[in-house]
Formats: structure tokens, sequence, C-alpha cells
């Protein structure tokens, strides 16, 4: 039967990585634009707020954003969905404003049409960072385990 699903023409395949500890959908390539509900969860505990530097809206009241825009061939993945608040998302659209973000440390830059930026501060010492690649077994080396 697996063999007739394969090679039947009419068989639809979507690529879906997912994380080997957890099990939660990493990257989901270019076929879908919305993400599941677990990749949702995840970057809401991972954000907590609004990526706009200095908005506190909480994480779960805000639209997914593509960093890397969907019709520019930007990923439904972690490393390029961030939150955003409705009124952030829509401004990240308007002229004059440029939203940028760092490729290292997820960090967003946020440049005004008077040509003010905005960036994230460094998270205090001992506070998670957000999480930008997929977590390995290694990253936990030195994590007091209970």
């Amino acid at each position: 039967m697996a063999r007739a699903i394969a090679f039947d023409a009419d068989s639809v395949w979507n690529r879906i990585i997912d994380e080997p500890m957890t099990g939660l959908p990493v990257d989901l390539g270019r076929k879908n634009y919305r993400p599941p509900s677990a990749m949702r969860k995840y970057l809401h505990v991972t954000h907590r707020t609004c990526s706009m530097p200095g908005c506190t809206r909480p994480a779960q009241y805000t639209d997914l954003d593509h960093a890397t825009a969907w019709k520019d061939g930007g990923r439904t993945d972690k490393a390029n969905l961030r939150p955003l608040c409705r009124v952030h998302h829509v401004l990240r659209g308007e002229p004059g404003w440029t939203f940028a973000t760092d490729s290292e440390t997820g960090a967003l830059t946020v440049t005004a049409p008077n040509g003010r930026s905005y960036a994230d501060e460094p998270p205090p010492a001992g506070f998670p960072t957000r999480v930008t690649r997929p977590l390995s077994v290694s990253d936990l080396d030195g994590v007091p385990r209970s």
C-alpha cells in the first residue's frame, strides 16, 4: 500500500523537518505559509513578547511574521518567524520603515522613516536567549538537571 501511495501521480509530498529531541517541526520549507500550532507555541514561549524593541504585548496575542517575507523566498521555520503585535506587523509594511534581523542572534533592529533606529537589548546574564536554530544535546552541557 505504501508503494502505491508513493508512486501515485496524484500523491502530494510535504517536507517537514522535526527536532529530534522534541519532535516539534523546525522547518516546513516553502510549501506552507502558516506554521502548525506546535511551532506557534514554541515561538510564543521563546519570544514571550512582540519582537518590536520596547513592545510588551504578550506573544500569544501577536501575528507570526516572516523576517524574510514569504513573497521574497522566506521560509516557514523557527529562525525566520517572529511575533509582532498587529500594530507593528502593519507598521512593517509602511513606507520608510525597515526591520532587520541579525542572522546570528535573531535580534531585531527597526529603523523609522526619520532614520532613528531601535534595537533589541541583549538579555541579562543568565537569561535564556531566543533560539534561532534547532537545539542539540551539546546545548544542554552544564545545564542542571532536576
